[in-house]
């Protein structure tokens, strides 16, 4: 059974969302989304979130070409779980 931490209710707003239909997200966007769903606009607790959630590859990580800045595409539960087992 999944615990109630932060990192599980952001995953599960964004499922809900399915916002992996979305494509690339900017940084920006995304925390903007952490922020509504945890009712916490520290944007620094936000980042730490967000971090752990790259670290343990929830999300893909794209660097803009021009820019120097990045991207991140969601990876739903199901194929997150289906790579973790290979």
């Amino acid at each position: 059974m999944l615990k109630n931490t932060e990192e599980n209710v952001v995953l599960a707003y964004l499922e809900y969302r399915k916002i992996n239909r979305m494509g690339f997200l900017k940084y920006s966007h995304l925390c903007a989304m952490f922020c509504y769903v945890l009712d916490n606009y520290k944007k620094d607790h936000v980042r730490k979130i967000f971090i752990k959630l790259v670290r343990n590859n929830h999300f893909i990580k794209k660097k803009n070409l021009n820019k120097k800045s990045y991207t991140y595409e969601f990876i739903p539960l199901a194929s997150w779980e289906a790579m973790q087992e290979h």
